[in-house]
């Protein structure tokens, strides 16, 4: 991005979430909302009526409106999107990172990659670095339209921490034979802590394959309180299976 605003003269950079300027956002979204158009027809097909929560990792947010396009007029479901918590919310200022990339729970009004969003910033607006155990939620800033829909109440903005991540990590490959990605256990390590509040009826998107994965949770799975986890060794040695 930052080498596209300095040569927009004779190249384009062409990215693949709901960040940046128009019209990238709104064409990733229109592009992913087939999820979502999907996920309501079958839902509707499989077990009648409408779900009760719609729930999606939430990064820049590609995978979350994808998710949350076809619902977003249904206002009796309700549409959760989990940042990641990382290890504690806020911003240090003085090292100028922040423990989390939850920018949409702990971010503020400002600019980053020629779009007005939420973003994690210092008291001058300079961009921090964000974390989370997932790579693919590690972003100091989220798409513009899901910014807008939390101010206006219409998306509830949720966070899980890296524990809880790693939770729903474990659980979805223990008990269905799912290995979810990081970005998508956020998801459900959130249904794993709160799922009396979300209703009965629940439609969560799995966006991606947890093969990829596997290095990192092995890597950080013991220094981590996750109590289902299985015995690290004897899951390395198997490839995670």
């Amino acid at each position: 991005m930052r080498d596209w605003a300095t040569t927009v003269e004779n190249t384009h950079y062409v990215i693949g979430s709901v960040v940046g300027p128009h019209p990238f956002p709104s064409m990733v979204r229109e592009f992913h909302a087939v999820i979502s158009r999907e996920a309501r027809r079958q839902f509707a097909e499989q077990v009648g009526g409408l779900p009760d929560a719609v729930v999606a990792c939430a990064g820049g947010g590609s995978n979350t409106m994808g998710t949350f396009e076809a619902f977003l007029d249904d206002e009796n479901v309700d549409l959760y999107a989990v940042e990641a918590g990382g290890s504690g919310l806020g911003v240090d200022d003085d090292a100028g990172v922040a423990p989390n990339s939850a920018s949409l729970s702990t971010g503020t009004e400002g600019v980053l990659h020629g779009a007005r969003t939420k973003v994690l910033q210092d008291p001058d607006g300079q961009i921090v670095e964000s974390h989370s155990v997932s790579a693919g939620l590690d972003y100091a800033g989220v798409g513009p339209q899901l910014a807008h829909l939390v101010d206006e109440e219409r998306v509830h903005a949720v966070n899980v921490d890296d524990d809880a991540a790693l939770e729903g990590f474990h659980r979805l490959s223990n008990t269905e034979g799912v290995i979810p990605a990081l970005e998508t256990a956020h998801a459900f390590g959130y249904l794993e802590e709160y799922h009396e509040e979300l209703g009965e009826r629940v439609v969560i998107n799995v966006s991606g394959r947890g093969d990829k994965d596997l290095e990192t949770a092995i890597e950080e799975t013991p220094n981590h309180d996750v109590p289902n986890a299985p015995d690290m060794d004897v899951f390395e040695q198997t490839g995670g299976m």
